[in-house]
């Protein structure tokens, strides 16, 4: 973040509200992005956006159920060890 901050030339604390698009989209994505502008905002003080409205936390839209398969690996005469 600070090296994107030196990039734009503005400092982190400068910023009045972070906004995000929850979703929908790639799970870690979404994960790692939402997580980030929460702790931001939390940490900062800084207001959160969420779909043009003012938010105290974000959670994802992943848009659809998980697709969760077991690795091969995990996998020993169809019982999970």
């Amino acid at each position: 973040m600070q090296v994107l901050a030196r990039r734009a030339r503005i400092q982190l604390l400068d910023a009045q509200r972070i906004a995000i698009i929850p979703g929908p989209g790639r799970f870690s994505v979404l994960r790692s992005g939402v997580v980030l502008a929460n702790a931001l905002s939390w940490a900062s003080g800084v207001q959160l956006q969420s779909h043009g409205r003012s938010v105290r936390i974000v959670r994802p839209e992943y848009g659809r159920e998980p697709h969760i398969q077991i690795p091969q690996s995990v996998r020993v005469d169809n019982e999970m060890r």
